[in-house]
């Protein structure tokens, strides 16, 4: 198993294609398998890279607290690692806030940033479903019980009205545990609430692409939007999906990567 030190951790990491590197940073509770329908075709064209945050997955998860700053010098320290001067970096939700942190300190490591169903300042009513889901982990409900719980806020009406793909996508997700601990979840959930970057958003230079789902409820795309008018060089983009884009509709999104990318 692939892993390196960065930041004081031992970090899991795969890669996968060759060129222009693309590390892709995944969300709260999430795993590298963010990016699981991506991955392959991005490959055809970039050097891929994803990777285990800090408590969760493969890589270590030390004592907390964690922050959006420490993460994002997790992902600097990979890049370091892998001998990356600089990147295009994609990153989903709380993922989102580590790529715009290391776009606000380290500008020069950066080549291209894609932020996915992205924010700026976490809302109250996605902190609460975030604490909540923690409550609940502490009382006691399993890891996958606890997924049939929040799936409403991930993912759009139309998702739900295939039943059969809806069981399947349960059942991977069974299959798949993210190996985090209540403590490590409950680090996460502090560091992407902490999280403020509404200062620092008319600073970035470099291009920018937002995708947001219409129907995302944790990261409203209208917040998004007004992030996309605050960033001189930005291109926004809202397609038929709610808060797990890359894994709803893993096609729409890949299209607007490689467009944008390709510019």
């Amino acid at each position: 198993m692939p892993f390196v030190q960065a930041n004081g951790i031992n970090l899991y990491y795969e890669e996968l294609g060759e060129g222009t590197p693309l590390v892709c940073i995944a969300g709260l509770g999430a795993t590298r398998e963010t990016w699981g329908l991506l991955r392959d075709n991005l490959a055809e064209h970039y050097r891929v890279i994803v990777f285990d945050n800090r408590g969760i997955g493969d890589t270590d998860a030390p004592a907390g607290p964690y922050s959006i700053e420490q993460m994002a010098d997790d992902t600097i320290g990979l890049m370091d690692a892998l001998e990356i001067p600089s990147a295009h970096l994609i990153g989903h939700s709380m993922g989102s806030s580590i790529a715009q942190n290391i776009a606000f300190r380290r500008p020069e490591r950066v080549k291209k940033l894609i932020l996915c169903n992205t924010y700026e300042k976490i809302g109250k009513k996605a902190e609460f479903v975030f604490k909540n889901n923690a409550f609940l982990l502490r009382k006691g409900v399993s890891e996958p019980d606890l997924f049939r719980v929040i799936m409403p806020w991930l993912f759009s009406e139309k998702f739900f009205q295939n039943a059969e793909m809806t069981e399947n996508f349960i059942k991977t997700a069974e299959n798949t545990p993210s190996k985090q601990s209540v403590d490590a979840f409950e680090h996460q959930i502090t560091a992407a609430c902490d999280f403020d970057g509404k200062n620092q958003l008319p600073d970035l230079k470099m291009p920018v692409l937002i995708i947001s789902g219409a129907e995302d409820v944790l990261t409203p795309p209208e917040n998004a939007e007004k992030m996309a008018k605050t960033i001189k060089n930005s291109t926004y983009r809202l397609i038929p999906t709610a808060h797990f884009s890359p894994i709803e509709a893993p096609s729409d999104v890949l299209d607007q990567m490689l467009l944008f990318l390709s510019m």
